[in-house]
Parts: C-alpha cells; sequence; structure tokens
C-alpha cells in the first residue's frame, strides 16, 4: 500500500510540474484576419483590371497588429493607408487607427464588424456600411 501511495504521490508531482510549464498561449496567437489579402469587392463593387486592392495584416499580439491598405479604382492612383488595429469580441469587432498614408478607409470607418473570416475569406463591414470582401 506504501509503494503504491508513493507511486500516486510521484505521479501527481510530474503532473503538476508538466502544467507548470506549459507554454502560455497567448504569446504565439496571431489574430484571425492575419495574412495577405486581395480585396475582391469594395463596397459592393468587384474589382476588376486594372482596379485592384490589397490588405495585409499582421499580428502583434492574439489581439492586435499592423496593417496596410492599397487600393486602386483605375489601375494608376493608388491610395494607401497604414493602420494599427484592435481586434475584441472573440474575433468579431476591429478597431483601426491610421499611422499613414494617404487614405482613410479603415480608420475612418469606426468600429468594424469581421462577417466572415476563414483561410481564404474575409468580409468586413464598417460600422457605416462599407463592405469589404477579400481572398487570399
Amino acid at each position: 500500500m506504501k509503494q503504491l501511495l508513493s507511486k500516486l504521490f510521484i505521479g501527481l508531482v510530474l503532473v503538476l510540474c508538466f502544467s507548470a510549464c506549459k507554454k502560455d498561449e497567448d504569446e504565439n496567437a496571431t489574430v484571425a484576419l492575419e495574412g495577405s489579402w486581395k480585396i475582391s469587392k469594395y463596397d459592393g463593387q468587384t474589382l476588376q483590371s486594372p482596379a485592384y486592392g490589397t490588405f495585409i495584416a499582421t499580428s502583434t499580439s492574439s489581439t492586435q497588429g499592423n496593417s496596410n491598405l492599397v487600393l486602386s479604382f483605375n489601375g494608376t492612383t493608388t491610395s494607401k493607408e497604414t493602420a494599427s488595429f484592435v481586434v475584441s469580441d472573440n474575433n468579431t469587432k476591429v478597431t483601426f487607427t491610421k499611422t499613414d498614408g494617404n487614405y482613410t478607409v479603415l480608420s475612418g470607418g469606426g468600429t468594424w464588424t469581421i462577417n466572415v473570416v476563414n483561410s481564404s475569406s474575409l468580409k468586413m463591414t464598417s460600422q457605416y456600411g462599407l463592405v469589404l470582401e477579400m481572398t487570399k
């Protein structure tokens, strides 16, 4: 009986040691909208050549990061916006703060709702009704 109790005690100590060494998951987590996206629709209009748009988001933590938006509606005039962002409400809301560029699409959109996000699609709607649809 003593031998069984000692083995149980050793097992319990090992379990506690391994659980104490668990890596912090938040440290390496990324936000759902991270990636390099091609904007396929801007405010309901399909962007066809020569028009184009890109959105690149990188994480700095599990709830925030930086983004770059590039849009051209004629293939020559390019508008850009660099912004930091914070996601909230379980990756369903995002707020952008402009840090550079000549455009204010993201930062001017108030709080955006992330309608769809998966490995190949991202759809966001600004609080003013502007819809961006993107693919990877």
